[in-house]
């Protein structure tokens, strides 16, 4: 028998002599090694976690392209940062016989292309999504409002845009809506704004206009959707999605081209990497305001408009790295002092035996080894479990 195996044999009945301790070291790297996992994992697992938990209530994109031209579509589609885009159109409202509430006697047609659908976190109650042009999902509160409709109905379009004249001698202010009408002033009021009954004091001071867009056709009920995370309980007109073809805004008319909004998600190496810093501010110069940023959910990734909200978050993401792995090493330390005196005998008896420094510093590297063994799969798995315990129990 070589020296070498003779010094691991003997390493090995050390540690069988020595059991407890042996499962207190293999314990000890497997809390090490999952605190890690859950550093590594478990950070990127939550902050994802979050952020899909945030999109649900702001729509899965991260940038919103509007009034898209024809030929930029195409520019949008080849960034680099790009993973997909989604094409949507607003059509005005349409007067909605069927509704149930006097406070909401309107339609908001919307065009969704099949990407959009899902990047607005479309889901239907009943029924199905449009899966071709000629069909509508409407909001499911048209029906809890007791609204006559039902799957199978066909509804009459012809869509118009609104506006509010102020004929009254003062300015009026909305301050809900940050929207201001002076004397005189004739307004174009956007999709949150509500409706007044007939007969109500508004109309003593106001006048509502519908101009046409010249949008007419016919859509037959083929869903009920969720509502949408854009609608508001107080806005005046129920949301209705019909399907738009899955092209690029070339092929749009020209009177839809100032209505057409890209939405894009980002790549997750952009996510990831921090990248959306970079090109934002470039974005901004070359669209000005006709680039929006959706800051909810990439604030989750740093990367949000507002600087303060960034350093919280890598802040946060540095001290719970620090803090884990100062943990960790506290506890390596402690758990090799332990039994600090029992190796200085062992090694002193490898010495006495004729055991060179090489053969010591063999049999320490061997004990650990066979140590770490068991405890990085352990401490691996036990990590994911740990993870996903947690998402588990923050899941809504």
């Amino acid at each position: 028998m070589s020296r070498n195996n003779a010094v691991f044999l003997v390493t090995r009945r050390y540690m069988k002599k020595n059991r407890k301790r042996n499962i207190l070291y293999i314990l000890g790297m497997t809390l090490c090694i999952a605190l890690l996992v859950c550093v590594f994992i478990g950070r990127d697992t939550a902050v994802r976690y979050m952020a899909d938990v945030t999109a649900a209530g702001s729509g899965d994109w991260h940038i919103a392209f509007s009034s898209v031209r024809k030929g930029e579509y195409e520019k949008i589609a080849s960034y680099p940062f790009v993973a997909k885009v989604g094409i949507s159109g607003n059509e005005g409202d349409t007067v909605f016989p069927q509704s149930g509430n006097p406070e909401r006697p309107f339609l908001n047609i919307r065009l969704y292309n099949p990407s959009m659908f899902s990047m607005a976190n479309i889901h239907v109650s009943e029924g199905r999504l449009p899966q071709r042009e000629g069909e509508v999902v409407l909001s499911r509160t048209a029906l809890d409002d007791g609204g006559t409709i039902a799957l199978g109905d066909t509804i009459k379009v012809q869509t118009f845009r609104r506006f509010i004249h102020n004929f009254s001698g003062t300015d009026l202010v909305f301050p809900f809506l940050e929207l201001q009408i002076k004397a005189g002033q004739t307004v174009k009021v956007g999709d949150s704004f509500g409706y007044f009954p007939e007969g109500d004091a508004f109309y003593k001071e106001c006048q509502e206009i519908h101009v046409p867009t010249g949008y007419e056709t016919s859509l037959r009920v083929v869903g009920f959707m969720e509502v949408p995370y854009y609608e508001n309980a107080g806005q005046a007109a129920y949301t209705a999605l019909t399907y738009l073809s899955d092209r690029s805004t070339t092929e749009l008319s020209d009177s839809s081209l100032g209505k057409v909004t890209v939405s894009a998600e980002l790549t997750d190496s952009a996510l990831s990497s921090g990248a959306v810093s970079g090109f934002r501010r470039q974005l901004e110069e070359k669209w000005g305001d006709r680039v929006t940023f959706n800051d909810k959910v990439l604030s989750f990734f740093g990367m949000s408009g507002d600087s303060t909200i960034n350093k919280i978050i890598v802040a946060a993401q540095i001290f719970f790295v620090i803090l884990i792995f100062a943990a960790t090493m506290i506890l390596i330390s402690n758990i090799f002092n332990i039994s600090y005196e029992q190796r200085c005998r062992y090694l002193g008896m490898l010495s006495s035996a004729g055991a060179t420094a090489r053969q010591k510093r063999s049999s320490v590297y061997y004990e650990a080894f066979r140590l770490l063994m068991p405890s990085l799969p352990l401490g691996f798995f036990g990590g994911l479990l740990i993870v996903w315990g947690g998402v588990r129990i923050l899941k809504p």
